[in-house]
């Protein structure tokens, strides 16, 4: 069970393990057409873009034996093809963590990259595969050209993927410090021109999706529809309980004879472990983390899977140290949903900061008052958080 297949077209060719989302998609792709999904580090979101663009290209054979296979069979215009246009932004994110935070990282770190250098490479290496030509090097001007082209070319309109679509804004180790740096602000520059230019691409968009860790959809600039705690879409990434048992009723039993434990002893480890968050003030339920599930899996011995896969950009003591009286008071406060969701560049964004990350999660929420009570998901995130504290304390 490989945790480094992103890409859907692999995992259906290889008869990989696979929970039935497609529903969901399906009404995703149905019913909008300009939206956002922030969801925490490795919890599908790459796996999602790709389905939907493999799902936008009318690939019918790979969805055979899914729930949108009979839903788009008998919808209106089934398996339509459209001209799909996909951006991954990830290199951003790597080079974030890489990068480092303390004054010697400084010295080494690598210059940061241009955003708007990186789109217009990924476009025209595109326009080489669809037949369009990169007209200009402003990316509004460059983008807007290529979907006329496109369209003018299929005759139909276009879909456009955005994966780690923030990541450009938070690239460098200065990103989370009042020392933003400036390519860190022409590059949020770039994604606010860029969001503004899908949105005014009138009939030439079909659709558009952007994921991201991050959440910076309450800013002015950002304008497309935010579905993160969307009731509708809460379960899209990530295991419910229901896909544990039905998905991975084999390795639980295996998992238990090797530890020489009752299978429901190891699905309350699981819960505790692995388990616990939450994406929308809807939800009943709670959701596990899937990259920790599916390395259990493979490896059949318990352990930190996921917080030791992405300490690099958990590990930031210098919010920790400013903030610990805040800290400790999170489990017992209410926030709404500016407080934990919106990124604002160049401040120390503590929430923003723990809710991307994923390591604190939805509690509960207070309809009356429309407030959030936050706190650590389950064991997994509080030792490591426990550990951050320790670090920046020394």
């Amino acid at each position: 069970m490989p945790v480094d297949i992103h890409d859907f077209t692999q995992l259906r060719n290889k008869n990989l393990i696979f929970a039935d989302k497609s529903e969901c998609i399906f009404n995703l792709a149905r019913q909008e057409q300009f939206v956002f999904l922030a969801r925490p580090p490795m919890f599908g979101k790459s796996l999602l873009v790709s389905f939907l663009k493999n799902y936008f290209e009318g690939r019918r054979e790979l969805f055979l034996g899914l729930k949108i296979a009979c839903l788009e069979d008998a919808a209106k215009n089934p398996w339509t093809v459209y001209p799909v246009l996909s951006f991954n932004f990830t290199k951003f994110r790597n080079l974030a963590e890489n990068s480092g935070t303390g004054p010697e990282a400084k010295s080494t770190a690598k210059p940061a990259l241009s955003a708007k250098d990186e789109f217009l490479s990924q476009l025209r290496e595109q326009g080489e595969k669809l037949n369009f030509k990169v007209e200009s090097e402003d990316p509004s001007l460059a983008l807007t050209s290529a979907l006329k082209q496109m369209c003018s070319e299929s005759q139909k309109p276009a879909v456009i993927l955005f994966d780690d679509f923030l990541a450009p804004a938070f690239s460098s180790p200065e990103a989370a410090s009042p020392a933003f740096s400036e390519q860190n602000k022409d590059n949020i520059d770039f994604l606010k021109t860029i969001t503004l230019t899908v949105k005014s691409a009138g009939s030439n968009l079909r659709f558009a999706f952007f994921t991201d860790s991050a959440n910076l959809s309450y800013t002015e600039s950002f304008v497309y529809k935010d579905i993160s705690l969307s009731p509708m879409y809460k379960d899209i990434c990530g295991f419910t309980h229901a896909d544990l048992t039905r998905y991975f009723a084999h390795e639980i039993a295996m998992l238990a004879a090797t530890t020489a434990v009752a299978p429901q002893t190891v699905l309350n480890h699981l819960l505790n472990n692995y388990g616990g968050y939450k994406f929308s003030p809807a939800s009943k339920t709670t959701l596990y983390n899937p990259y920790d599930l599916i390395r259990l899996f493979g490896e059949y011995k318990w352990n930190h899977f996921w917080v030791s896969s992405i300490h690099k950009r958990t590990a930031k003591p210098f919010i920790v140290t400013d903030n610990i009286s805040l800290i400790k008071k999170i489990p017992m406060m209410e926030f709404s949903r500016k407080d934990f969701l919106s990124f604002r560049a160049g401040k120390t964004n503590l929430l923003p900061f723990l809710y991307s990350t994923g390591i604190i999660s939805i509690k509960e929420y207070n309809a009356a008052s429309e407030k959030f009570r936050l706190d650590f998901p389950n064991q997994e995130t509080r030792d490591f958080f426990t550990r951050i504290v320790f670090s920046a304390n020394k």
